[in-house]
């Protein structure tokens, strides 16, 4: 079975950028480009076609960066998103139009997030059409400032916020989304890929794959960042590596 995925890389990183000069997708992490990071857990957890979501102004340093990657399988596919202000969930639904109507399943991922291909992994092998990544004792990120998932008050599917006080499980950053055609229904002129995931939640069946506290990280700001690079976030990217070299990839 074909495997491939999104990767949402459009964002202006605006916060990001206004202490270094580069998208945050291309910033250097162990002498890696933190896009990589998902990319090749990506690959290594079986996806064969990855789609990357960009934007006029990054698409030159994102393509220089993927190819600074250590390893990844695959076809690589760029879509543009022009019209940034419309954000990351219309960038999921042009890269869902991209590879809409071949194989199954489609993981969709940010570019920000630092995970083992493990999570990955578990969202494939996973039986349900639509499963979402979650973790429900986070040991590395600030709960504070993560988006959270909890159950909708209506009880049919989930809601994805960063502002909910009632959650169960913190968002990974990656998700198994069904290729079906109900997405221009969650479809609005903005709309974050919180909210559509949360939309798409309440359209059909879905499960969350509790990944339990594994070394899973998000760079959301530049202090994020150097926490990553200098402070106890360091042991993500240890295990990371670890498994990467598990499955043959050198440094």
């Amino acid at each position: 079975m074909s495997v491939e995925s999104i990767l949402l890389a459009s964002g202006a990183s605006s916060r990001f950028q206004a202490y270094v000069s580069a998208p945050k997708q291309v910033a250097a992490v162990r002498g890696v480009p933190l896009i990589c990071y998902p990319i090749v857990s990506l690959s290594l957890a079986g996806v064969r076609e990855q789609v990357i979501v960009v934007n006029r102004d990054n698409a030159h340093v994102i393509r220089e960066s993927v190819n600074r990657c250590p390893y990844y399988t695959g076809f690589l596919i760029y879509v543009f998103n022009n019209e940034l202000w419309r954000d990351n969930g219309h960038s999921a639904l042009l890269g869902l139009e991209e590879i809409m109507g071949s194989g199954l399943p489609v993981l969709v991922s940010v570019t920000d997030h630092i995970y083992p291909s493990t999570i990955p992994k578990a969202l494939i092998e996973d039986p349900s059409v639509l499963a979402f990544g979650g973790d429900s004792s986070p040991a590395f990120v600030d709960v504070s400032e993560a988006t959270k998932i909890g159950l909708s008050s209506s009880g049919s599917g989930y809601v994805f916020s960063k502002n909910l006080g009632n959650f169960s499980f913190i968002d990974v950053g990656v998700h198994k989304l069904p290729k079906l055609p109900f997405y221009g229904e969650c479809s609005s002129y903005i709309l974050s890929f919180s909210s559509l995931l949360t939309c798409i939640s309440r359209r059909w069946p879905s499960t969350i794959v509790d990944v339990k506290g594994a070394p899973w990280i998000d760079v959301d700001t530049y202090e994020d960042y150097l926490e990553l690079l200098n402070g106890r976030a360091r042991i993500v990217i240890d295990a990371v590596w670890r498994d990467w070299e598990e499955k043959g990839v050198k440094r």
